[in-house]
């Protein structure tokens, strides 16, 4: 092979590597990678529902309207939670859908707000070193920044904000800044702080009466790096790296709540105000100081925008309406290609692969080809209301509704989560209480044997021994049990999941009794046991005395358990064949934060052990 040769194949092979490199992306922030709702992202699913084509589907806790936000396997966005007042920040892992941790970054009294507004509505956002975020703490704004760990590295208080609207600031990124809008109706304040560090690089105060709560976005316009922005009763274009001001748009309107966009083809920066009075308007992005006569192309008010940003690709702009309505604008002259009603819309839409992904509050998405005339591929449901905006990265479109987030791919439902062995070498193994004599385990690869003591686990304190794992969100645990030995009637074996390691902790316990012989209140082999309050009395479901003898009884090795959360819910489930399985109970305790959970075992007993003998300790 000559020389030449060898060197045009590994040109090619560059091309297409870099090619198939860049078309997997983070979506790092509000309306994704560029600001303004598009991706490069190809082959997206274009059809599913709440069970097709969804790769997985996990709970959100408490309430809030941010987005989703992606780098690499990490997902970010926050959330309110209305009964302890915790405004916080959410991990996940994108590839399952585990919560991985959650840190409460302020907690205060609830500020008065819109009815359509939540008090989590910010985005975060992320620079794949640490995620940034923003709430409100009486009338003083505060941003933090969070290692991917979880660990708190900066908290600051950059100004003041006051709006009877509520509060909804998503961070921007810029080099080495964190943007946020603090423009409200008392004035309020536009600033750059370091990311490092959190202190402020440049701020702008803003002494006009009006209320924004929009995203700025930066392109390289007119030969300089432009940042645009609504705020102060002005459409304005700044310097980000000092907040200098290069030109201005007076007014249209006195608040501003949605994004602007850029129109590469006409070079036309896009963006609406909100209220009183409503307008979309292109401007040319050549200009100095004030160019609301010069630089003004169209203005339109059929098409403009209250909350949700719009979509521009190529001749066209969409927008979407709170009141259903979407248009089509020829993005040169700002006529009206088209109106179609799609529902009732707060969140934004996206695009990628040509193709609009159109949500409205209902949880309905609409995807639509862009063009002179209205074209539907698709409509596709979630099952849920949906007040947040899609994020798109590495082949995928997340979704939050208002009780889950939902990861859409071209996968099997089946497959979305499989059953996975957890070693009982990730446990960790302790005695809780005074038990006067102290466990021991026995791990035989897929088995383990525990030795426990302890006088019960009962009435207002507990003795035992328990192999746990700390986890934070939902579960879904099941575990083999092919032994345990009767030291009492009531020595206990199950699956547990206790706030701490304190005798006398909140916690829920499925358990299983030796033998099937009827005990007390006890019908069968298995009880649902509880404490709802720290130090309190311990309660119990007990099988139904008809039906357990039948359904719910031991039969060593072919004994299954299982306990499964899902947000405040506690199922339990028993089987005789890791099957099919039969539930218990239902039980619901809130039982928030970092638990640990896993296997717990009691000898009722305080002279003897039970042994108790394990196998497929399973996680889903």
């Amino acid at each position: 092979m000559t020389n030449l040769k060898l060197f045009k194949l590994i040109l090619l092979f560059l091309v297409i590597n870099s090619t198939l490199f860049v078309q997997a992306q983070n979506w790092p922030n509000w309306r994704g990678p560029n600001g303004d709702g598009t991706s490069i992202e190809t082959n997206l699913p274009t059809k599913w529902d709440s069970i097709n084509n969804v790769v997985w589907k996990s709970p959100v806790p408490g309430v809030g309207y941010a987005s989703p936000v992606i780098w690499e396997d990490k997902l970010f966005t926050a959330t309110a939670d209305l009964e302890t007042q915790e405004r916080i920040l959410l991990c996940y892992d994108n590839r399952n859908g585990d919560l991985l941790w959650q840190k409460t970054v302020v907690t205060a009294s609830l500020e008065g707000k819109h009815r359509d507004n939540s008090y989590a509505s910010g985005t975060p956002a992320t620079d794949g070193n640490l995620v940034y975020v923003s709430f409100l703490d009486g009338e003083d704004v505060v941003v933090a920044a969070y290692d991917f760990a979880g660990k708190q590295v900066w908290l600051k208080q950059p100004g003041k904000f006051s709006s009877p609207h509520g509060y909804s600031c998503s961070p921007a990124l810029f080099e080495d800044k964190v943007i946020i809008n603090g423009n409200s109706k008392e004035g309020g304040f536009l600033t750059a702080l370091n990311k490092t560090d959190g202190k402020i690089i440049w701020k702008i105060p803003h002494n006009e009466s009006s209320h924004s709560f929009t995203t700025p976005i930066f392109r390289k316009m007119a030969g300089k790096m432009q940042m645009i922005f609504g705020g102060n009763r002005e459409i304005g274009s700044y310097n980000p790296n000092d907040g200098s001001r290069y030109w201005f748009v007076s007014g249209p309107s006195e608040d501003f709540t949605s994004t602007p966009v850029y129109n590469e083809k006409e070079n036309l920066v896009i963006m609406s105000s909100a209220w009183p009075q409503r307008f979309l308007l292109a401007i040319k992005p050549d200009g100095s100081g004030d160019v609301t006569e010069s630089h003004v192309v169209w203005k339109n008010k059929e098409g403009a925008v209250y909350v949700p940003s719009p979509i521009t690709t190529g001749d066209y702009i969409l927008t979407t309406m709170t009141n259903g309505n979407v248009h089509c604008i020829d993005a040169a002259t700002g006529n009206i290609l088209w109106v179609e009603k799609l529902g009732r819309q707060y969140s934004s839409p996206v695009l990628a692969d040509g193709l609009v992904y159109m949500p409205n509050d209902e949880g309905v998405i609409t995807v639509i080809k862009p063009g002179p005339t209205f074209e539907t591929i698709a409509k596709n449901s979630i099952g849920e209301r949906m007040n947040a905006s899609p994020a798109i990265s590495n082949g995928k479109i997340y979704l939050r509704g208002d009780k889950h987030l939902f990861c859409i791919g071209e996968s099997d439902s089946k497959k979305s989560k499989s059953n996975k062995i957890l070693p009982f070498s990730e446990l960790k193994f302790t005695d809780v209480g005074t038990a006067t004599k102290t466990g021991k385990t026995t791990i035989d690869n897929n088995e383990i044997e525990i030795v426990a003591g302890g006088a019960d686990i009962w009435g207002t304190n507990d003795e035992f021994n328990f192999g746990y794992k700390k986890l934070i969100g939902d579960f879904d645990l099941s575990v083999q049990v092919l032994s345990l030995s009767k030291a009492h009637q009531y020595t206990k074996a199950g699956i547990m999941a206790r706030a701490d390691l304190s005798d006398n902790s909140r916690h829920v316990y499925f358990q299983i009794f030796p033998d099937n012989t009827p005990r007390n209140k006890n019908n069968g082999g298995c009880e649902f046991q509880y404490r709802t309050e720290k130090g309190g009395e311990m309660k119990a479901i007990y099988p139904n005395p008809e039906t357990a003898g039948k359904d719910f009884d031991v039969n060593f090795p072919n004994t299954w358990i299982r306990l499964k959360r899902s947000g405040d819910v506690f199922e339990s489930y028993m089987s005789s064949d890791n099957k099919t399985w039969k539930l218990f109970s239902t039980f619901t305790q809130k039982l928030h934060g970092e638990l640990l959970v896993g296997l717990a075992v009691t000898s009722h007993s305080s002279d003897e052990f039970t042994k108790a003998g394990f196998a497929n300790f399973q996680f889903k």
